[in-house]
């Protein structure tokens, strides 16, 4: 029997406004909106949900609308969601990208400030219930005091993966770095958590051993549609993007991050995990929402020409 990969993190409302025409700043801009399933943890609970491993969900929402159209969906794909808390005082999460016509993002907008109530006190309950576990994902949207709780909890699996969500938010994994499994970032989250540019692949591989010299066990440094670059005890490889046609890119880091965990859980090394994770990425660039409704684990493998 296979155990659960408990999600800590954000789960909330994703809208997306696409521009008609050239986003221009300063002024009004037509667009077209549609709201759907985010937040970095959910993401990655849903894509592992449908990926066909069992999947617990540990984040915090209001008592609103939007909170329960997140419980229901999740529900009905089969998540855990007993260790989901509920915020007295805060609404539920949102985020709101402004996308251009082809769907690059232009300017993007979170109200996220429950997240700042995921601290040791209210994560202990949940702590303590989401073990024994085959691995934890918990993303940078926790404060520095909630991360610290859950990479070093005693009874933490022998995998805890973390995304580094954002730039300014990945700053706080300073300090928490040798209890880091796996960590996905971008080259400005790199240059974040190390201090130093990111200019080239020279500079991106000397930040990768820098975080590999702090104690981070694996590492893939997402490069959009140049791949990604990956280091852990065995060596330092490059592993080749999978292109795609852009329909939205909200959510496919998230899907990296999902598609390389994916492949850790189930055995694969880490060049055929992160092939995975640029193959999840692919898929999701290709879809409407952050998750593909059509996703499997056969999917999944097919695009990474990786065979179970």
């Amino acid at each position: 029997m296979t155990l659960p990969v408990w999600c800590f993190g954000a789960a909330h409302i994703d809208r997306q406004a696409r521009a008609h025409r050239a986003v221009r700043l300063g002024t009004s801009n037509p667009v077209t909106i549609r709201t759907s399933l985010g937040g970095v943890a959910r993401n990655v609970a849903e894509t592992l949900a449908r990926l066909g491993l069992p999947v617990g969900l540990v984040s915090r929402m209001g008592h609103d609308p939007s909170a329960e159209r997140i419980l229901a969906e999740m529900a009905r794909l089969g998540l855990d969601l007993s260790l989901v808390g509920r915020s007295e005082t805060s609404g539920t999460a949102s985020y709101t990208a402004v996308l251009e016509p082809g769907g690059e993002m232009a300017v993007a907008i979170a109200d996220m400030g429950i997240y700042d109530e995921m601290g040791p006190e209210n994560l202990a309950p949940a702590l303590a219930a989401a073990e024994p576990a085959s691995a934890w994902f918990v993303d940078a949207n926790l404060p520095a005091e909630g991360l610290a709780a859950v990479l070093s909890h005693p009874g933490r699996p022998g995998l805890v993966a973390v995304d580094a969500v954002s730039s300014p938010k990945s700053e706080k994994l300073r300090g928490l770095l040798g209890r880091i499994d796996l960590l996905c970032l971008n080259r400005d989250e790199a240059e974040a958590i190390t201090g130093q540019p990111v200019a080239d692949e020279a500079t991106a591989w000397s930040a990768l051993r820098r975080l590999r010299a702090e104690g981070v066990g694996r590492i893939v440094l997402n490069r959009g549609d140049a791949g990604a670059l990956i280091a852990d005890a065995a060596g330092e490889a490059t592993v080749a993007p999978c292109p795609a046609d852009i329909v939205d890119v909200t959510g496919a880091g998230d899907a990296a991050m999902a598609g390389t965990l994916y492949g850790l859980v189930t055995g694969l090394t880490l060049a055929e995990a992160a092939r995975l994770g640029r193959a999840a990425a692919a898929l999701a660039l290709e879809a409407p929402t952050a998750v593909p409704a059509t996703l499997t684990a056969d999917a999944l493998r097919r695009r990474a020409l990786i065979v179970a």
